[in-house]
């Protein structure tokens, strides 16, 4: 089937395919389907409805136009939308989506586009190769797609602002920022492979929403390529303005496998404001330097609620910021758990939780298989047995 056009399946009835280059309004660019083939057409309309719109060729768009797109699919199979004035306007109205399947500049005329927050740009190119995505960095996108299962090469983009969601769906090999990156609102995974660290930079990914991982590989940091000598001045940080909630996939603060005989020392470290939900997945972390750890902050009271069981060297690195009022430890899982926090943080500002003082408010066990402290732990209002024991087994 590599021969076969892309766009033949799932037309309807007022769908529109650009068939040669030439400007939005001229009669001989567009082909409009009837329900059994595709014919010529007058242009589509300046305000468009729920039809879908393939963009093949070099379409540009007119002087002075205001295009707006109300619930429309764009379908860009290897053309471009350009042109205009300054006060040319393509506006992805709600619900309004612009797929990229075999292009890689996303439209942008010379004046202004605008993206509603429930517009939604889908990074979903066929083909294993990198895409060098333009029209990306200089655009605020409502939400913003990347699935991409086919992929191979290591892929890195940026974006200029994600107002509602970034959804990382999937991808066939590592994918990640080229540069720092701060998306508005929430971030989801729920497949593929992701890097926050561009392999070797100094990179901060800010997420102002939620953080939610409910599949997939997520690496704070990576950087374990042969030709890095700065390795030791690497840190990479996930700030999470909002919660972090995770119910499957695998986080990793670093690389798990040194694939040269070259010391990897940089470090990964997430840091979240608001409360924090472990329910699923895995925790896979070969690496541990420096300031790497799990970093709770902020003043507003939270909850600190742990299903899973997680592994000793990845729990021990959850660090206080001296600045937390309230938390509340629950721990609820089927099989036996290890408290978070056993480790002194490195880094200024943070305490370990046997020195938290009157911030741990309130601690819950409700686990049948029991709940083991790792350090000291002080607990300022109550301690709940719901179900299950706690054990104190060194301290």
């Amino acid at each position: 089937f590599a021969g076969v056009n892309f766009s033949v399946f799932g037309q309807t009835i007022g769908d529109y395919r650009s068939r040669q280059n030439g400007s939005w309004t001229n009669i001989n660019t567009w082909q409009q389907f009837d329900g059994t083939t595709w014919v010529n057409s007058t242009p589509p309309a300046n305000t468009v409805g729920n039809i879908s719109i393939t963009i093949r060729n070099a379409v540009t768009l007119n002087n002075n136009l205001v295009l707006n797109l109300n619930g429309t699919i764009i379908k860009m199979e290897g053309g471009t939308i350009t042109g205009g004035n300054n006060n040319t306007r393509l506006n992805f109205n709600a619900n309004s989506v612009c797929e990229m399947i075999s292009s890689s500049a996303v439209p942008r005329p010379s004046g202004i586009t605008t993206w509603n927050a429930t517009s939604i740009l889908r990074l979903i190119n066929i083909g294993s190769t990198a895409i060098s995505y333009t029209n990306i960095t200089n655009q605020d996108f409502g939400i913003v797609e990347y699935n991409r299962p086919s992929q191979t090469d290591y892929q890195v983009f940026n974006f200029g602002g994600v107002a509602t969601e970034f959804r990382f769906i999937n991808s066939g090999g590592l994918a990640g920022w080229q540069n720092s990156q701060t998306i508005a609102g929430n971030v989801v995974f729920s497949g593929g492979w992701f890097d926050s660290s561009n392999y070797d930079k100094n990179l901060t990914f800010t997420i102002n929403g939620d953080f939610t991982i409910q599949g997939g590989i997520y690496y704070c940091a990576f950087n374990n390529l042969s030709n890095i000598s700065n390795l030791s001045t690497i840190r990479t940080r996930t700030i999470v303005n909002g919660n972090f909630v995770m119910t499957g996939g695998d986080f990793r603060y670093r690389a798990t496998a040194q694939i040269t005989t070259q010391p990897i020392s940089g470090e990964g470290t997430i840091d979240v404001l608001g409360n924090v939900t472990i329910s699923g997945g895995t925790f896979n972390n070969g690496f541990y330097n420096g300031e790497t750890g799990f970093y709770i902050n902020g003043a507003a009271s939270k909850n600190v609620t742990i299903t899973s069981s997680l592994p000793s060297d990845f729990s021990q690195r959850f660090y206080i910021k001296n600045d937390n009022t309230s938390i509340n430890e629950i721990y609820n899982g089927t099989t036996a758990q290890l408290a978070v926090g056993a480790l002194t943080p490195t880094r200024a500002g943070y305490l370990a939780w046997s020195n938290s003082g009157t911030i741990i408010k309130n601690f819950t066990v409700n686990n049948a298989a029991g709940v083991t402290l790792q350090t000291n732990r002080t607990i300022n209002e109550n301690l709940f047995l719901t179900n299950g024991t706690l054990t104190n087994s060194t301290n």
